[in-house]
């Protein structure tokens, strides 16, 4: 839509300086500028109207969205090319007008060659335009130049009317669209504090996620210290009891060898008094 509104201020103001090539407008040319006018008029509308529509739905999607950051900049790069189409508009419809004004002040120094800059500037201010340049030609001298310049004044002044009609719209969709970025601004404002707050405590969040998760391994690490310290106790628990029974089963086995030995050695000398007799 922008760029039709484009390609139409192009040919508006290629209309205007057509208008201006002529002596008296053409009204084939006339017709044209109007309809071509008012059909930019209406398409800055429409294009003003779906950028408030655009800008309501982004501020209603919720603040975790995929892709509310790409709709936002996408949003704000139409309203952006749309208040500089609007202001490329302006400024061609005020370059017009100071040329129809121009054109209008040469008509009137042919009626009037003597008049001052003061004089020229309160006729053309003057709604009642006409009236300044018909007594004028009254007092003419050159009455046929006068009357074809009192006619092209009229319609100049006409022309200028219309830009100026024209100038008061965009001074007004302009400023709508103003204050439609400050509504605006200060809802997304408050919407990127919120995502920001947001984020700030899921970092911390993380963070005593993160606490918790070290205390717990600190904890299961202790648990695995004290166990083993206890496996490692009842290991040597173990072993000094092993050690102390087997320790007196030793003892007990060298005592009956010892006994033995003894018995030994007492019979044998009994049997060599038998074996004497």
């Amino acid at each position: 839509m922008i760029k039709l509104v484009q390609d139409n201020i192009t040919r508006i103001d290629e209309l205007h300086s057509r208008s201006l090539g002529t002596f008296s407008e053409d009204e084939a040319t006339k017709r044209q500028l109007e309809s071509l006018t008012e059909n930019t008029r209406n398409v800055l509308v429409q294009t003003k109207d779906k950028i408030r529509k655009l800008e309501a739905l982004n501020l209603g999607l919720p603040p975790h969205t995929s892709d509310l950051a790409v709709r936002r900049a996408q949003t704000a790069n139409l309203r952006q090319r749309f208040l500089e189409t609007l202001q490329k508009y302006q400024n061609i419809e005020y370059q017009n007008r100071q040329k129809y004004r121009a054109r209008m002040e040469r008509q009137y120094k042919i009626v009037k060659p003597q008049a001052t800059q003061e004089e020229i500037d309160a006729a053309l201010d003057n709604d009642e335009s006409g009236q300044f340049f018909a007594q004028s030609l009254l007092n003419s001298t050159r009455y046929g130049a006068a009357k074809d310049a009192l006619r092209e004044v009229q319609e100049r002044h006409d022309d200028i009317k219309k830009i100026e009609k024209t100038i008061s719209e965009l001074v007004n969709l302009f400023q709508e669209m103003q204050m439609l970025v400050e509504a605006q601004d200060a809802p997304i404002a408050a919407i990127e504090e919120h995502a920001v707050q947001v984020t700030k405590d899921m970092e911390s969040g993380v963070q005593h996620v993160e606490k918790a998760l070290e205390s717990a391994k600190g904890a299961r690490k202790k648990k695995w210290i004290c166990l083993c310290i206890c496996i490692l106790i009842l290991i040597i628990v173990a072993v000094v009891v092993y050690l102390y029974f087997f320790k007196d089963k030793i003892g007990g086995g060298g005592g009956n060898n010892n006994s033995q030995s003894n018995s030994n050695t007492s019979i044998a000398p009994k049997s060599n008094s038998t074996s004497s007799t």
